[in-house]
């Protein structure tokens, strides 16, 4: 219909004087935007995990931007699971691990087969070979 109305450019301010609007270069609203919200994208066989013990494997991700306070949890689209060089192994799932504002690691939830090695190297398999997307939460505000 026509009765739309399009309001772009505002800036709300407390107090009884306004500053001059501050105009932000995209790249730089992502960075900050990266802060709060960090995600890694994952595409089948991504490399440089390795098995902790036979039923678990870990991987760890540099972030691309710090993180304004480290995360405490993830949240995933699809499937993510870890395999073996072997193909084997392949857990059910991932995990939160761990964090600090540079870094994340994720383990391995559950196992469809005991048959990792500890210290072997893995890979994370996505489904149908998909790009698949991990957030990060608990940064935000």
């Amino acid at each position: 219909t026509a009765n739309e109305l399009y309001i772009t450019g505002v800036q709300l301010e407390a107090g009884t004087s306004a500053s001059d609007f501050e105009f932000l270069p995209v790249d730089v609203n992502l960075q900050r935007c990266l802060r709060y919200l960090p995600s890694i994208k994952v595409t089948t066989y991504s490399f440089g995990g390795h098995a902790m013990d036979s039923d678990s494997a870990r991987k760890t991700f540099d972030l691309k931007v710090p993180a304004r306070s480290a995360p405490t949890g993830i949240s995933y689209d699809g499937t993510i699971k870890f395999v073996n060089a072997g193909g084997t192994g392949q857990g059910t799932g991932i995990s939160f691990y761990s964090a600090t504002t540079d870094q994340l690691s994720i383990i391995s939830a559950g196992t469809s087969s005991s048959n990792f090695s500890q210290g072997d190297s893995t890979s994370l398999n996505t489904d149908s070979n998909l790009t698949r997307t991990i957030l990060c939460t608990g940064s935000e505000l």
